[in-house]
C-alpha cells in the first residue's frame, strides 16, 4: 500500500530548481507556501525577489 499524506519534498539546490518549485507551488492569497528554503540556492547572491520575479501569482 502507498504511504499517504503528501508527496516527499525534494531538495532545491539552484535558482532554477527553485523557480520550477516556486511553479507549481500550492499558494494561499498569493504566496507561496513553502518551508526549509536553503538560502545557498541563490549560489551566494544576496537573497532577492529579482532572482524569481517570474514566480509571482498574477
Amino acid at each position: 500500500m502507498p504511504p499517504s499524506g503528501p508527496a516527499p519534498r525534494r531538495a532545491v539546490r539552484d535558482l532554477d530548481q527553485l523557480r520550477a518549485a516556486l511553479a507549481g507551488a500550492e499558494r494561499a492569497e498569493g504566496w507561496g507556501i513553502a518551508q526549509g528554503l536553503d538560502h545557498n540556492a541563490f549560489g551566494g547572491r544576496p537573497v532577492d525577489r529579482a532572482l524569481i520575479e517570474d514566480n509571482r501569482p498574477i
